[in-house]
């Protein structure tokens, strides 16, 4: 005890010192668990704005056409849809997740829960 009390400077650096990586840690935990949130907001939105698109927009080419066929056209015009969508509903940080997405993986995503998504009853 008495060493301890003689390197007290020492002591009070190395305490300081550890303080500080744990806070700094600590901080990098709650950026990754806020990313991971906004993450997973921004996939939540994904998917409600496809229910959106697709029980509203898609539906309504399908019983305005004879054959029930979507076209391409209108296919990528549900997706810029769904897209408008999710960017208008996303909170401040998940928006940034979205944004750093390429523009391919967006549509991409979008184009999957778009075929995932089941029609209402």
């Amino acid at each position: 005890m008495s060493k301890l009390l003689e390197n007290a400077d020492l002591t009070d650096l190395l305490l300081g010192l550890l303080l500080t990586l744990v806070a700094l840690g600590l901080r990098w935990l709650a950026k990754k668990a806020k990313f991971n949130d906004a993450q997973t907001e921004a996939m939540e939105q994904i998917l409600l704005a496809t229910q959106d698109v697709r029980s509203s927009y898609v539906e309504a080419l399908r019983q305005a056409n004879d054959d029930g066929v979507v076209t391409e056209e209108e296919k990528q015009k549900a997706i810029e849809l769904a897209k408008a969508l999710l960017l208008a509903r996303v909170g401040p940080e998940a928006k940034k997740v979205v944004l750093s997405w390429s523009e391919e993986r967006l549509r991409g995503l979008i184009q999957l829960a778009l075929d995932k998504v089941k029609k209402p009853d």
